[in-house]
């Protein structure tokens, strides 16, 4: 605790510095799965089948000193998911096709200060999250959608290209709310996993 204290107080002549960045990352995300929920009535059990998909962040960022920086993302995702039921001899599965979008503020640790040429840092901020789920039938067209909370950690690494351009790569875990709804809801929480990989510009 005294340390990081420590670091807090001498980032305060840096904040004059200016030392502002933005990122811009794509890569996959991977939804939690085989989430299962017990039902009464016709349908004994219900769960999801998620499919991996494409994931995006655009970031931008203030370092307050080598060792601490704050972030402000927009992170989207795009994936398919199954829901299958079982019931009364019966299995029906339905397709899905679901966007998340998410704004979220972190706080970064970095492990090396901005002299080195590989940074590796650890990351967790809040945010909210909308997300739209759409049946992918011809006769039912009308979108499911949901707005949570979510908590963001992430490990990554910044490794430096030129003076100001760094090559990043991040690995982060959102928990929020379950926002699949359907015929049967779950009562857990989602996970939300994506590997990103791009480019942070210092200035």
């Amino acid at each position: 605790m005294r340390l990081l204290l420590l670091n807090l107080l001498l980032a305060i002549p840096c904040l004059s510095q200016g030392n502002v960045y933005i990122a811009v990352l794509g890569g996959i995300a991977t939804l939690s799965g085989d989430t299962r929920t017990p039902a009464a009535g016709p349908v004994g059990v219900a769960f999801y089948e998620p499919r991996i998909g494409a994931a995006w962040n655009l970031a931008a960022g203030f370092h307050i000193n080598d060792w601490f920086s704050v972030q402000a993302n927009y992170i989207g995702n795009r994936n398919r998911l199954g829901w299958t039921y079982f019931g009364d001899n019966l299995r029906t599965l339905l397709p899905y096709q679901t966007a998340q979008h998410a704004a979220v503020a972190d706080l970064l640790l970095y492990f090396r200060d901005r002299q080195n040429w590989v940074r590796p840092y650890l990351s967790a901020g809040l945010g909210v999250a909308h997300t739209r789920s759409e049946l992918l039938v011809p006769e039912h067209q009308q979108p499911e959608t949901s707005n949570n909370l979510l908590l963001r950690s992430a490990v990554g690494v910044d490794l430096r290209l030129t003076q100001n351009l760094r090559f990043r790569y991040s690995f982060s875990e959102s928990i929020s709310g379950n926002p699949f709804a359907g015929p049967v809801p779950s009562k857990k929480s989602f996970m939300n996993f994506q590997n990103l990989f791009g480019v942070a510009l210092y200035f």
